[in-house]
Formats: structure tokens, C-alpha cells, sequence
């Protein structure tokens, strides 16, 4: 997954959450937030949102809200004519050098579980440990799940009511258009 300091609030969750689950993050650390927004109500009952005090983190814990880690780094400083340092996004670009990165970078975790799954029989607390892990990561897709849900629920339920209000279509007359267009 390419992720850069342009990618904040969802654009910085979806890393964080890609990252805890072993999906490997190329480019640089994302921008942060992680999409914390709290809906509540003016005095007229007019709706409005904010971004709240509800906390992300990651499956070990950490706050997500400051961005997430790069696995490999793209990002390179370049400086123009006048000697201003720049960055150079072009290796985001190069997708022949991505296939590479991520082959190799595969490659060396497939390697890796490899040894580990020799080295000793101790895999059951491990496989403890990641269960609970994974607990934590699946809390924290709920409390994003749950939202979104309800939020596209709401959105075809307006899409419903809209449809509703405004009938069939007539003609100048006021007789019902049975004709398709």
C-alpha cells in the first residue's frame, strides 16, 4: 500500500489498519489523524460535526492519530536550481521498482514465518498472543464498521424518500409518462 503525508484522517487509517494486518506500506509516513469525528446537535436541533476525543490505535496499542509506519521509504530529497530541498515522488510512479519492493519484501516475511515455524514448539502461546491481537484490530474495526454502516443505510434511505417525494413523472397535461426515455 503507497501511503504519503497527503494521506490523513481515513487516508492515514487505512495504512494503520493495512499495517496490523501485515500488509506491507511503501512510500512515507502517512499525515495522521484517523478519522475521529463526533456528530452533535445545536440548540435548534440543526446536526453538526467535529472531530472528538475517541482515540485509534493500533494492535499494539499505540495511537495511530500521529501516522503510520513505512515498511519501505520512497521519498527521496532532491534540491532545484536555486538549492531548495524538494521531494522527489517518482519512485511512487515507478511500477516496475514497486513489483520488485514488494516481492522482495514478501519474499523475506514468507522466509522469515518459515524459520519461525521450525525454530520450537512454543507456537501456541504465539498463537495466543496474535488471537488476541487480532481482538484488538477487530475492536477497532468495529467502532469504523459500525458508522459506516449506518451511514450508507441512511443515504439510501434518503436516495428512498427523495424517489418517493417526488412520484411519477407526468406529462404537461397531468396524465402519468409511461414512456421510457
Amino acid at each position: 500500500m503507497l501511503a504519503s503525508h497527503y494521506s490523513f484522517s481515513c487516508g492515514n487509517l487505512l495504512p494503520a489498519l493495512a499495517a496490523d494486518n501485515g500488509i506491507a506500506i511503501f512510500g512515507e509516513e502517512s499525515g495522521g489523524g484517523s478519522c475521529g469525528v463526533c456528530r452533535s446537535y445545536t440548540a435548534e436541533l440543526l446536526p453538526y460535526t467535529l472531530s472528538c476525543y475517541y482515540k485509534n490505535i493500533n494492535k499494539d496499542g499505540e495511537d495511530i492519530d500521529l501516522g503510520a509506519k513505512v515498511d519501505i521509504k520512497l521519498t527521496n530529497i532532491t534540491h532545484d536550481d536555486d538549492g531548495n530541498k524538494q521531494l522527489d515522488y517518482s519512485d511512487f510512479y515507478d511500477l516496475d521498482n514497486l513489483g520488485e519492493l514488494t516481492a522482495k519484501h514478501y519474499a523475506s516475511a514468507d522466509s522469515s514465518a518459515a524459520d519461525d515455524s521450525t525454530s520450537d514448539t512454543a507456537a501456541s502461546s504465539d498463537d495466543n498472543r496474535s488471537s488476541s491481537q487480532a481482538g484488538a484490530g477487530n475492536m477497532l474495526w468495529s467502532y469504523i464498521a459500525v458508522p459506516a454502516a449506518i451511514a450508507v443505510i441512511a443515504v439510501i434511505a434518503v436516495i428512498i424518500a427523495v424517489k418517493k417525494r417526488k412520484g411519477p413523472a407526468e406529462n404537461k397535461d397531468g396524465s402519468p409518462d409511461h414512456e421510457e426515455k
